[in-house]
């Protein structure tokens, strides 16, 4: 039967440190014993949670929380009762110059994340008199420093959001959201969008019991900046798709692109990125939210980490139908798109593209040819020149929608028997660069050069 030992470790008492223990947790039976505190040892205000487990003739102990000094991997500051031994919660555990392999140390560190969870539950029943907040203080951290620690095992070790779930600390971060504490609210708040950031599950877990509200309520108030942005964040992975309370988060996040707070502004930014990737009706809430006259102004912004949302989330609402890519070109969109293709990093340009490529398959003949009124063919067919087959790919179709609308006026007389279109793209040197594809190494880009130069020229 494998038992851990809890203990306190005091401090500040007359220069010296003392071990008491405070409960003993059976794992297999999840038992708690409590062992009445000595008089003249009350709770310390500075605390280090240790757990001791016994494993053959290796001693592991396993450290829950200390002071983080600086490592690749996060590892923690030991007190001196354990002899300057390394814990690191990334690589492995060092005592005694033994090794533990990852596999042992993805167990030891699951068993200890069941051991805070258990000792949450246990601290939130001594809850009492003016010892509550102090106690509150510490759990949420606890909690919150373990939670980060699950999430640097990426792949390797998969969080045990199951066992977080069964003892029940997701409703208890919720809870604490209305803490009168701003530090134990933003605790919580880092805590909940940590669970969520895991997968759709997790997120679905937290919403479930009820954080979307609360943390609204939350973020129309005047808080810090900090919170302000941890908040933020934490939205933002709530709206990750699907996601069915697009109007609920709409109103918060129309004020919140209205910050003068680059960080909050990205955040906000990406969460109506998140709300616009989906069905027709989800892109018509976002839009009818009032957000496109401010995306514009966020089209243009100096710093790339606000551009690059903004642009995502125009992108997807020119996925829409016809009448959401008209509400783009009456916002006065298509101008500062044209200018990124033109002018932006690559990154940024790909993703402008990527939206002229979406509303030339989306958009009516007179919307294609209002794009080509503000200048889109040519820097679509420039970035014809790069290596890169997806962008290759966005700008080939968006070029070969926007000749098709004239080759229809050309079938029916309307332009003298003429492509206006592909005459435009010859006199700018773009057939050349169309030409060029004739050696691309990808044969699907290659039948595409060859068939655009078959039909329009």
């Amino acid at each position: 039967m494998e038992a851990f030992f809890l203990r306190f470790l005091a401090t500040g008492h007359g220069g010296g440190r003392c071990w008491r223990p405070v409960a003993t947790v059976d794992l297999a039976g999840i038992k708690l014993h409590r062992e009445s505190s000595h008089p003249s040892h009350p709770l310390p205000w500075k605390k280090a949670l240790f757990g001791e487990q016994n494993e053959g003739s290796n001693a592991i102990c396993t450290l829950g929380l200390f002071r983080p000094i600086i490592h690749p991997h996060q590892i923690y500051e030991v007190t001196e009762e354990l002899k300057g031994e390394n814990y690191c919660s990334g690589c492995r555990l060092v005592k005694d110059n033994i090794q533990i392999t990852k596999n042992n140390h993805e167990e030891s560190f699951r068993k200890e994340f069941y051991l805070v969870i258990i000792f949450v539950n246990y601290l939130h029943d001594m809850l009492i008199g003016s010892a509550s907040d102090l106690i509150e203080h510490w759990a949420v951290l606890m909690m919150f420093h373990s939670l980060t620690a699950a999430g640097k095992f990426g792949c390797q070790t998969r969080p045990p959001i199951e066992e977080v779930s069964q003892a029940g600390v997701v409703p208890r971060f919720v809870e604490l959201l209305g803490s009168p504490s701003d530090y134990v609210r933003e605790q919580a708040v880092l805590a909940l969008g940590n669970i969520a950031a895991v997968s759709l599950r997790c997120r679905d877990l937290v919403l479930g019991h009820g954080a979307l509200l609360p943390l609204l309520a939350l973020l129309n108030e005047l808080v810090s900046r900090s919170m302000l942005r941890n908040a933020t964040w934490t939205l933002s992975r709530f709206c990750k798709p699907p996601f069915d309370q697009v109007k609920l988060v709409l109103p918060t996040l129309a004020r919140l692109i209205h910050s003068k707070d680059e960080v909050i502004l990205a955040k906000a930014c990406w969460a109506l990125s998140y709300l616009s990737d989906g069905t027709n009706d989800k892109i018509q809430a976002v839009i009818e939210s009032g957000v496109l006259g401010r995306l514009v102004e966020l089209l243009m912004h100096p710093s790339p980490s606000v551009i690059s949302p903004a642009l995502y989330t125009v992108k997807r609402i020119v996925i829409g139908d016809d009448v959401q890519i008209q509400a783009t070109i009456e916002a006065n969109i298509i101008s500062p798109l044209v200018h990124l293709l033109q002018n932006a990093e690559f990154d940024i340009k790909k993703q402008a593209a990527q939206a002229i490529s979406n509303a030339t398959s989306g958009g009516t003949h007179d919307q294609i040819r209002f794009l080509v009124s503000q200048g889109c063919i040519k820097p679509l067919y420039d970035l014809l020149c790069y290596f890169d087959l997806e962008v290759v790919t966005i700008c080939f179709q968006g070029l070969e929608n926007i000749l098709k609308v004239e080759e229809a006026d050309k079938n029916m007389g309307i332009t003298g028997g003429v492509n206006l279109y592909a005459q435009m793209i010859d006199a700018a040197e773009g057939r050349e660069k169309i030409e060029y594809l004739h050696y691309h190494d990808n044969t699907e880009i290659y039948k595409k050069a060859v068939e655009v130069l078959e039909t329009y020229w």
